[in-house]
């Protein structure tokens, strides 16, 4: 979390609402962190570290911790605005502040702030193969300062993820923060409110969804909400609660009736929910189905150590930091050296690295740093992107000077001191620089080992004819492929949809009109059933209580009577056909049932990302892509603690 404040991408810098949102959000998030409560209008604090990140955003360079609190204390730049920085905040208050910054490193607590995932929303959201991720975030240990400024920080690095992406109309993550009250209140505002009111703003226009919970409807900026737009409302108890949520519905647009609404929220029973949706014509009562809860509570620090046994934290890039930190206090014991400066070439510059702390001596080893920029260019693919490059390379002995080696450096030419610190003790130089009358043959060197060296990855997938764009990561890319995917399977489904679909209705009609005539026939047979009983009752009658022989009238009702039952055995006949027909429809649309299953099947496995393998592909500068290749002397300067 605090190894590095990337810059955020060129498109956000671009754009000075967008730019003035992510750094009042970060830097507020910092001061918070120190324990500064700052106006981000007013307030010097507030000015002067906003000054400092935005200055090595423009330069394209990650700020850490350590290097915000030597900038504090030697600012880049001499003045903030027309006035001197002096004038605005003297070396004294800066100090305080460097001083406010340098407790949280100091803290006890400060390693876990630099281990663990790096927060990168591409690889939390997506695994490098493109499959999606879900990535849960714990912040009920933390103190309220610590989760304001995690939030703050998430908010906006995922502001700056949705940046690098291209549209989309279809949902491609999804954002779910439970319980926001107090990170978007109604009245003041917190670091955290700007990053999430742009992206209730903005997000639906990069396939990103926002969901937000909470119980505390009254801690919530309704105004802000008011671009969300579906809700889901369970009971409201309290007049207070409820006129917060209807101020907040009505500022949705639609129209409202509010009494109806009112009373309706007042009255909803256990797990029953009102649904208000744009995409609705009216609001929706609907109950959530029975789920086994075992309500135990938040999760501890001991549980979420139990759960994540399987997949422990890596150490990410703090070891490295604190190895490189440690250098600083080590006591160079009884190692050579002098107290004077060599003599070297007047076209030979020498810098010097001076950390921000007191000491009694400082032991200077020499370094050469070197630093350029590589510029890649594509003009049928669009691309022209230059990279920074730095290296440092300690000089000992006799060892050749080979940049394979070499280490990169966080800090520029202009931050380095002409000057060494007093009461320095020189480690000595190899031969080879105190007889060369410049660094030109290492400069050339440098230059040459870039051009042999450096390559703009890049990556494609052929059959979607797909490639990375100008700054796109690895995750970037796989995500832009899935979205591609998904997409592509969401318009087959459609047509598939919509292929089947008259197949389905002309069966639909067919099994209607089969079940109608299956209903006549049935109601025939029993019409039927009733005339031939009639018949040949009255015939019995007619025999029984008439003439003792058959009467005409009496034969012709049991003729009338057999025919009848002739007749009927024919209806149910007509019956049996009838419900056959229906069967062998159902059967049919049963069938076609399973054959949309499988050709839906069929189309996900097409899809399916797995299918679509990447290809890496590179891009080389040219010779005259080498732009500005420099190299220094410079003099590391290691304080030696006192006894």
């Amino acid at each position: 979390m605090l190894g590095s404040f990337e810059p955020p991408p060129d498109n956000v810098l671009e754009e000075v609402d967008a730019v003035n949102i992510l750094l009042n959000s970060t830097v507020s998030g910092l001061l918070t962190l120190a324990g500064i409560k700052a106006d981000p209008l007013k307030s010097p604090e507030q000015l002067l570290v906003s000054s400092i990140v935005l200055y090595f955003w423009k330069r394209k360079q990650a700020l850490n911790l350590e290097s915000l609190i030597a900038a504090i204390i030697n600012p880049p730049f001499q003045k903030l605005g027309v006035l001197p920085l002096e004038t605005i905040y003297p070396s004294r208050k800066r100090m305080e502040l460097a001083m406010s910054f340098n407790t949280i490193l100091a803290g006890p607590g400060f390693s876990a702030w630099l281990k663990g995932e790096p927060l990168d929303i591409g690889k939390m959201l997506y695994s490098p193969e493109g499959r999606p991720r879900i990535s849960i975030f714990s912040i009920a240990h933390l103190s309220q300062p610590e989760r304001m400024f995690f939030v703050t920080t998430l908010l906006n690095r995922f502001l700056g993820w949705l940046r690098r992406q291209p549209g989309s109309s279809s949902l491609r993550c999804l954002l779910y923060m439970d319980e926001i009250a107090g990170y978007f209140p109604p009245t003041a505002a917190p670091p955290s409110k700007k990053p999430m009111l742009l992206l209730l703003r903005q997000a639906r226009a990069y396939g990103a969804g926002i969901i937000l919970s909470t119980q505390n409807p009254v801690d919530l900026d309704y105004k802000g909400l008011s671009n969300i737009g579906t809700w889901f409302i369970g009971r409201l108890q309290t007049r207070q609660d409820q006129d917060k949520v209807l101020d907040g519905l009505k500022s949705a647009g639609k129209p409202l009736d509010v009494p109806a609404m009112r009373k309706e929220m007042s009255g909803l029973p256990g797990r029953t929910f009102l649904l208000r949706s744009v995409h609705l014509d009216n609001h929706v009562v609907f109950k959530t189905r029975w789920v086994m809860s075992y309500l135990r509570g938040p999760l501890t620090l001991e549980d979420i150590r139990r759960l994540c046994k399987k997949s422990p934290v890596p150490p990410g890039k703090a070891t490295d930091k604190s190895e490189k930190e440690a250098v600083f206090l080590k006591s160079p014991g009884s190692e050579p050296g002098s107290s004077h400066r060599p003599i070297l070439s007047s076209r030979i510059r020498q810098f010097f690295l001076v950390p921000p702390v007191d000491a009694e001596r400082f032991m200077l080893r020499p370094c050469l740093y070197a630093w350029a920029n590589v510029r890649f260019v594509d003009s049928r693919r669009g691309i022209d992107i230059t990279e920074h490059h730095s290296a440092r390379l300690v000089l000992e002995g006799d060892r050749p000077v080979e940049w394979a080696g070499a280490g990169t450096v966080d800090v520029e030419v202009q931050d380095l001191s002409p000057s060494p610190p007093s009461n320095s003790i020189f480690y000595p130089l190899p031969q080879e620089i105190t007889r060369l009358s410049s660094l030109a043959p290492y400069r050339q060197s440098w230059a040459d080992f870039l051009y042999t060296t450096c390559r703009l990855e890049l990556y494609r997938v052929k059959a979607l004819k797909l490639e990375t764009m100008a700054g796109e990561s690895m995750e970037d890319f796989m995500a832009r492929v899935s979205a591609v995917l998904a997409s592509r399977k969401a318009e087959s489904l459609k047509k598939l949809k919509r292929k089947y679909e008259k197949r389905y209705r002309a069966l639909e009609d067919r099994l209607n009109r089969a079940e109608a005539r299956l209903e006549k026939e049935k109601t025939d047979v029993t019409a039927k059933g009733v005339d031939t009983v009639v018949s040949f009752g009255v015939a019995i009658l007619g025999a029984l209580f008439g003439r003792k022989a058959l009467s005409a009238s009496s034969a012709y009702r049991t003729g009338r009577g057999i025919r009848s039952a002739g007749r009927m055995l024919k209806e149910k006949q007509d019956v049996e056909r009838a419900r056959e027909e229906v069967s062998r429809i159902q059967e049919q649309l049963s069938l076609l049932s399973q054959e949309l299953e499988a050709e839906s099947a069929r189309i996900s496995d097409k899809f399916a990302v797995e299918n679509y393998p990447v290809e890496k592909f590179f891009i080389k500068p040219r010779r005259t892509d080498i732009i500005q290749p420099r190299c220094f002397l410079v003099w590391e300067a290691q304080p030696t603690l006192a006894e």
